[in-house]
């Protein structure tokens, strides 16, 4: 009898160990659960509009493939349409903080038009004629060969934060 009873409290001992363990990266009591999604357009795009809090990776995949890395709540409301050669992305409505990261190929594109709070980066794309057009407090390091342009919305400025002033 006794020994059973050693035994359920050494296994909640354990189960409790380890469910702290897990959840240590992510602070007290925060689960993160993260997920992919690939969309396929299947049409050829020119454009494409960003909305939303995200983080956005520039890619030279081959393919209109696009992928979305994050939450499953955050991904599942992400709203993607094709109109007449542009590709809308609508992460506006997220139900949660976590990160939510869109990979976009680049391949095709002319322009990028980003609204929200977004960090823009690649590690090395090509481009041949890439516009990026910027709309709400976001952040660009992108790597590139080839013509790229990164382009103040309406009413926005930019800020070059890798030179210091009076340069």
């Amino acid at each position: 009898m006794i020994l059973g009873g050693l035994q359920k409290l050494l296994v909640a001992a354990f189960v409790l160990i380890m469910s702290m363990t897990a959840n240590a990266g992510n602070g007290p009591g925060i689960v993160q659960v993260v997920d992919y999604k690939e969309i396929s357009n299947g049409q050829a795009v020119e454009r494409i509009e960003v909305r939303g809090d995200v983080s956005i990776v520039l890619t030279n995949a081959l393919g209109t493939k696009i992928m979305l890395e994050g939450n499953n709540k955050d991904i599942d409301v992400v709203k993607t349409t094709v109109k007449k050669g542009t590709l809308e992305i609508n992460a506006e409505k997220k139900k949660t903080f976590s990160k939510l990261t869109v990979y976009l190929t680049v391949n095709d594109i002319h322009s990028l038009i980003v609204t929200g709070n977004a960090q823009i980066s690649s590690s090395g794309i090509s481009v041949d004629n890439l516009d990026i057009i910027l709309n709400g407090d976001s952040f660009v390091q992108v790597h590139h060969q080839g013509k790229l342009r990164i382009i103040p919305g309406e009413g926005y400025e930019i800020a070059d934060v890798a030179r210091k002033p009076g340069e």
